[in-house]
Formats: C-alpha cells, sequence, structure tokens
C-alpha cells in the first residue's frame, strides 16, 4: 500500500467510528485463530498495528 493510500485510509477511520468499529469486529472474528495459534504472525503486520491503535484511541 502506498503512503498516501495508507494516510487516506487512517483518515477516514479517524472520521468513521462506525467503520473502525465494523471492520474491528471483522478482523477479530476472522483473525481469532491466528491470533491465538501464531500471535507472531500478526506482531508482524505493521499496517494492522496501526489499524489497532486507531481503534483503541477510539
Amino acid at each position: 500500500m502506498k503512503n498516501d493510500e495508507r494516510k487516506r485510509c487512517n483518515r477516514l477511520f479517524y472520521k468513521n467510528k462506525s467503520l473502525i468499529y465494523t471492520f474491528f469486529n471483522i478482523f477479530e472474528n476472522e483473525l481469532n485463530h491466528l491470533k491465538q495459534t501464531h500471535p507472531h504472525i500478526i506482531d508482524s503486520w505493521k499496517y494492522y498495528k496501526e489499524f489497532e491503535k486507531i481503534y483503541k484511541d477510539k
């Protein structure tokens, strides 16, 4: 993902709380097994960490 695209996505999430909650719930459901069995994989995802930070800041 290009830096400009990432910034646009981040702004979109910051502006729209319901959107970030929706995506967070989808990711939690889909990634639950992976988080439990291979947390090191998710820990290596830079952009997912940014997304989680945005979610936690809301």
